[in-house]
């Protein structure tokens, strides 16, 4: 919610960017920081050194939005909890960026199977990367870098252009980029869509934070309404690690092909979140 208390709505597309970077970076310093650190001990405690330091820098540095005495803080029912479903604007956006969450754990969770599976080679000129850990950790980190300098700068510019249309795009270039990824099991190809692929999924990161937090229609109730919207991408998650109930079979029918056609799937739902964020009308 800090970003709708705290930035004019004509600079939170830029905002997003930013976090959408910071995000991004991190994802790629987390990578290395698992290699380095090995055991599970060692990763979780500098999880929790990491939470806590970031805690005391937001509470140190990031000045609060006043609140309203007690008197007229707002009654915590079901009823206000329901409050924000009965806007069709929130309902589509929170039902796009589900449908978006299932796309992109989709293909992070399955990704190394389907390599284990399909492709099996991973070169990229003269350079093998050798099993399917390595070649995934190379995608992710390259996808990560790509994502997080397109979400600045799509996200600076949908202050311009607005959000829907960076999103459209961003959502037709991850469905397009990601059928002949699943479809055809060369790494190298691979390789190269995904660098496409990042720089789609930085357009929406960038993008996705600053639309949801133009159609909240009460500033008094931003933390509450924005903490049901991140909802979306955890529930997406739960989706995507219940697709290995459908995999299997089909692997077993189809002789592994069961990861191509999830990630056929997960096109389709970058697809329709794309179609879908249309019908959002309160803003552009």
């Amino acid at each position: 919610a800090l970003i709708p208390d705290l930035v004019a709505k004509e600079h939170r597309g830029y905002a997003s960017g930013v976090m959408g970077l910071l995000q991004q970076i991190a994802q790629i310093f987390a990578a290395v920081a698992g290699l380095v650190l090995g055991g599970l001990v060692p990763i979780y405690v500098t999880i929790a050194i990491v939470n806590v330091l970031g805690a005391l820098v937001v509470l140190a540095l990031v000045k609060d939005r006043a609140v309203p005495p007690k008197s007229d803080a707002p009654v915590l029912s079901l009823q206000s909890w329901l409050a924000p479903w009965r806007l069709p604007d929130f309902r589509w956006v929170w039902f796009t960026r589900f449908l978006n969450g299932c796309g992109m754990y989709a293909v992070t969770t399955y990704l190394m199977y389907y390599f284990d599976a399909q492709v099996k080679v991973y070169r990229l000129g003269p350079i093998d990367l050798k099993d399917s850990f390595r070649a995934q950790i190379a995608l992710i980190l390259v996808v990560s870098l790509l994502a997080a300098v397109s979400a600045v700068f799509c996200g600076k510019w949908t202050d311009r252009v607005g959000r829907k249309a960076i999103i459209v795009w961003a959502g037709v270039a991850m469905f397009c980029v990601l059928i002949p990824f699943a479809l055809i099991p060369n790494y190298a190809l691979i390789f190269g869509l995904a660098l496409l692929f990042g720089v789609g999924y930085g357009a929406y990161v960038g993008a996705d934070w600053a639309l949801a937090s133009d159609i909240m229609p009460n500033e008094a109730d931003y933390a509450r309404d924005m903490g049901m919207w991140t909802m979306s991408v955890p529930m997406g998650q739960v989706v995507a690690g219940q697709l290995g109930q459908i995999i299997q079979p089909l692997n077993v029918a189809t002789g592994g092909r069961g990861y191509q056609a999830i990630f056929v799937l997960a096109a389709f739902f970058f697809l329709f979140s794309t179609v879908l964020i249309r019908r959002v009308q309160s803003v552009r």
